[in-house]
């Protein structure tokens, strides 16, 4: 009889035992739940914070003069080009009512006078660095301004891309010497349809200052020019003249190659192709 009372006694304390783990188990599976639970929500309300978060959108009257390196490896023009192109670091980002350009700092320059093709020396005579915020590519502008010390000076440009930036030399080479602002006194901008390269008939590359151009089409192509400007650097270029190679024909799949006088393969850009009205 005691014998088995005491197997009752073990059955029991068995069972007692096995509610304890099952009850222990169950608590912990409901407190992890709770914790995942715990966790999920506050995640939910970090990434909503984050994209809740207010931004302020400032409202520019023009945009900052570009960052011009002095590193000679961000100059891609040759020193055979120019001597020294120096920017005052005004921070001017004047914009230029009605012309959709916007004035960004004052130069004085040294090297080839570039604006008319022929080359001659110049030495410290003023310059200005412009951006393009018209929203269109420009094709020819010229800008006159009183200096802040009197003097006139006058500045033409043509083929400027839209958000591009220039350095223009002063049309008639005048001396530099520091200035604080200028006013625009008379300005002409024409704007133009956005520059093509004819990249759907043309395939164009070229080294060792040559251009080589590819028909890609079955037909021939007439009357082909191409033309380019120099660069300052990537995004900069340099000099409001823009140079032209007529090119001539070129046959269904061939390539023709041309060396133009001012074009340097690692510092021009070659800014548009075309095919030109023929001249009588």
């Amino acid at each position: 009889m005691e014998t088995g009372k005491g197997k009752i006694r073990i059955e029991l304390v068995l069972l007692i035992l096995a509610i304890i783990c099952i009850l222990v188990a169950v608590i912990a599976a409901i407190a992890t739940s709770d914790s995942d639970d715990a966790k999920q929500v506050q995640a939910t309300a970090t990434a909503t914070a984050v994209l809740s978060t207010p931004t302020a959108t400032a409202q520019p009257t023009a945009e900052p003069s570009p960052n011009l390196s002095d590193d000679a490896n961000d100059r891609p023009v040759p020193p055979s080009v120019y001597d020294s192109l120096v920017l005052d670091n005004l921070q001017i980002d004047q914009w230029l009512e009605g012309t959709g350009l916007i004035l960004n700092d004052i130069a004085r320059y040294s090297g080839q006078f570039i604006e008319n093709g022929t080359d001659e020396y110049v030495s410290d005579i003023f310059a200005i660095l412009l951006s393009n915020g018209s929203g269109s590519d420009i094709e020819y502008a010229t800008l006159s301004f009183t200096a802040s010390d009197g003097r006139s000076l006058t500045f033409t440009l043509s083929n400027l891309p839209k958000d591009g930036s220039i350095i223009v030399l002063e049309a008639n080479k005048t001396p530099y010497s520091p200035i604080q602002s200028l006013s625009l006194d008379n300005q002409q901008v024409v704007n133009m349809p956005t520059m093509s390269t004819m990249s759907d008939s043309l395939y164009v590359s070229g080294s060792d200052n040559k251009i080589v151009l590819s028909n890609t089409t079955t037909e021939n192509l007439d009357n082909i020019c191409v033309y380019y400007k120099y660069l300052y650097d990537s995004k900069t270029l340099l000099g409001g003249i823009t140079y032209q190679c007529r090119i001539g024909s070129i046959a269904a799949g061939s390539g023709v190659s041309a060396s133009p006088s001012h074009y340097l393969s690692d510092s021009s850009r070659i800014m548009k192709i075309i095919q030109a009205e023929q001249t009588p």
